[in-house]
């Protein structure tokens, strides 16, 4: 790697890291809820309203997946070829599947070069059947949203804003993100 590209590399990655690296204001979130594999995530400090998410469907298809003011979203940013991305990926659809009847939805967005078919592949391999997922061929999305490593999942209130994000993986079916999603499912 030459120098010019190992300093691009890390200032994506204090931009990806460090830029959302905020005091975390413990009266938003309980503390019981800020520790285990959720004392990763990053609350900010000022809620952000999302954009429509620009994906495309398996055919290719572009469509603009609106914030649903009835929901909690977890979005989530993958790539079949990231390790930690396949390790969480079945926590991610054990969680939708706790949750499948709440007002909680879990959308996984295909960042960068994914084959469709290969997506697929993955989901039967590895039983994942309660999850919707999309793609970002080209990192439009991922970029627009400052998504610069995977896995990344960004939390969003029924009010359409993100107010947390955890960078790398989790375990999203731990008694913590159990906890989460109920505190969001709670709140107005």
């Amino acid at each position: 790697m030459n120098l010019m590209a190992l300093i691009k590399y890390a200032t994506i990655f204090s931009i990806a890291n460090f830029g959302w690296a905020q005091e975390i204001p413990q009266s938003d979130i309980p503390d019981n809820i800020l520790q285990g594999e959720m004392k990763k995530l990053v609350v900010l400090d000022t809620p952000k309203i999302l954009p429509d998410l620009i994906v495309q469907d398996f055919s290719r298809k572009e469509l603009t997946l609106k914030a649903d003011k009835q929901k909690v979203l977890l979005i989530n940013f993958w790539a079949t070829w990231c390790l930690p991305c396949i390790e969480e990926m079945p926590s991610l659809n054990a969680a939708q599947e706790k949750f499948k009847k709440s007002d909680l939805s879990v959308i996984t967005v295909a960042s960068g070069r994914n084959r469709p078919d290969a997506i697929l592949r993955f989901f039967e391999k590895n039983g994942i059947t309660n999850l919707s997922t999309y793609l970002d061929p080209k990192g439009k999305l991922a970029s627009a949203l400052g998504v610069y490593g995977l896995p990344t999942t960004i939390v969003v209130t029924k009010k359409s804003e993100e107010i947390a994000r955890l960078i790398g993986g989790a375990d999203w079916n731990s008694r913590e993100a159990i906890r989460l999603f109920e505190f969001l499912l709670d709140s107005p």
